[in-house]
C-alpha cells in the first residue's frame, strides 16, 4: 500500500483496470470537486496456477483492498473498465472472466460498479479519446497531486476513478439545476 489516510469526510471511488495478469485498483477521496489521491496498486495472480485460481487471487485481494480501506459506514462507488473486443476472442473471454469476478468482489461489498469505456477515460482525464499511456499516467499524476503510481495498470484504475467522480459531479449539478 502505498499512501493510508484517515477516511472520515468525504465519499470514496474505487476504480479497477481488470487484467487476468495484472488488476489494477486505485482509490480516490472526492468532495465536492476535489478529489485526493489514497492509495493504489496492482494484483498479481501467479501466472503458473489454473484459471480458477487466478480468478479466486483477483477476487481475494479485492475484497481485501475494499476491507482495509473502507468501513460499513464509507460512502463508496466503485467503477471498472468496461471489456473491449480483442482480435483474438480467447483474450476477450479470459479479460471478461477477471473482469467478472471484481465486479462481484464489489458488489458483495455493498458497492454500485459503474462501468466506462477506454475512450471515455481518455477523454475525461486527456480531452481526447485517443491519447496514449504515458498521456493518462502524466495527467492523472497532475490530477493527483504527484501521487505515486505503482504500475500503469493501478494508474489506469486511478484514471477510471477519476472519470467517475468527473460523471458523477456533473450528474449531481444536472440534477440540481432541476
Amino acid at each position: 500500500m502505498l499512501y493510508i489516510e484517515n477516511m472520515t469526510k468525504g465519499s470514496y471511488i474505487i476504480g479497477i483496470d481488470p487484467g487476468l495478469v495484472n488488476t489494477g485498483w486505485g482509490i480516490i477521496k472526492t468532495n465536492g470537486n476535489h478529489i485526493q489521491f489514497v492509495s493504489c496498486g496492482t494484483i498479481k495472480p501467479n501466472a503458473k496456477d489454473n484459471m480458477a485460481k487466478r480468478l479466486q487471487y483477483i477476487y481475494s485481494e479485492i475484497d481485501n483492498v475494499c476491507k482495509q480501506y473502507f468501513n460499513k459506514n464509507s460512502v463508496v462507488d466503485s467503477c471498472i473498465e468496461d471489456v473491449f473486443v480483442n482480435k483474438n476472442p480467447d483474450t476477450s473471454l479470459k479479460l471478461g472472466q477477471a473482469r467478472g469476478v471484481a465486479m462481484l468482489s464489489l458488489v458483495n461489498n455493498g458497492y454500485d460498479v459503474y462501468e466506462y469505456q477506454n475512450r471515455e477515460v481518455k477523454k475525461s482525464i486527456t480531452g481526447t479519446g485517443s491519447s496514449d499511456k504515458k498521456q493518462i499516467q502524466a495527467m492523472v499524476k497532475i490530477l493527483l497531486n504527484g501521487a505515486e503510481i505503482d504500475s500503469e495498470h493501478s494508474g489506469d484504475a486511478l484514471a477510471i476513478a477519476i472519470t467517475h467522480s468527473h460523471f458523477n459531479n456533473y450528474n449531481k449539478l444536472l440534477v440540481a439545476d432541476i
